[in-house]
């Protein structure tokens, strides 16, 4: 199962205030309250570990498929400051994440089960154009992988909004996910 979350920190910066009275203690425990604190860049902390959540959460979802929010119970530890875990009940999720000046960007697994492919790219901000141009993105490396022609394969969500892809009317067993915010788009495949 696989999981990619971006977070485009401009947008971010705008949108949320996450120094606001009771941001913080209802989205994050207390050792992640930790992290948010004693690091260099506290706001980039905050989205890193948002990010971590997110991205497990979607991997979470392809295995488990009930939905919840509780962030809180999205527990992360970090094992360097681009690596980390995020458990949730009783699995746990491998994260990796990119950062720059522009955008965070995390994937996550669980057990680190096969190959993975992951593209971040800049995208228009117009949300349609975002969401078909991210998902074009993600076709075209699906139809390179499976030498399938792009004309053949979908994008389908399932009744939980979980992407899935399908070559006509058969489903390919990829577990893949897509992100978007702001200025950027991500996909992740696993293979």
């Amino acid at each position: 199962m696989i999981g990619n979350d971006i977070v485009d920190l401009q947008v971010a910066s705008k949108q949320n205030n996450w120094q606001r009275p009771g941001f913080i203690n209802k989205l994050f425990s207390k050792v992640e309250y930790d992290y948010i604190f004693n690091a260099e860049d506290p706001s980039q902390m905050v989205w890193l570990l948002w990010s971590m959540k997110e991205s497990a959460y979607k991997a979470y979802l392809q295995k488990c498929p009930k939905r919840f929010f509780n962030p809180k119970k999205l527990e992360c530890s970090l094992i360097s400051n681009l690596k980390g875990t995020v458990r949730i009940h009783n699995y746990e999720f491998q994260t990796k994440t990119e950062v720059t000046d522009n955008y965070i960007h995390t994937v996550a697994t669980h057990n680190d089960e096969g190959s993975t492919l992951t593209k971040c790219f800049e995208i228009p901000s117009i949300y349609k154009a975002q969401h078909d141009l991210t998902n074009a993105k993600l076709l075209k490396n699906i139809s390179k992988m499976t030498s399938t022609s792009m004309e053949l394969l979908k994008i389908k969500k399932d009744a939980l909004g979980i992407p899935k892809i399908y070559k006509e009317d058969s489903l390919i067993t990829l577990s893949i996910s897509l992100s978007h915010h702001g200025s950027y788009g991500a996909f992740s495949i696993l293979n």
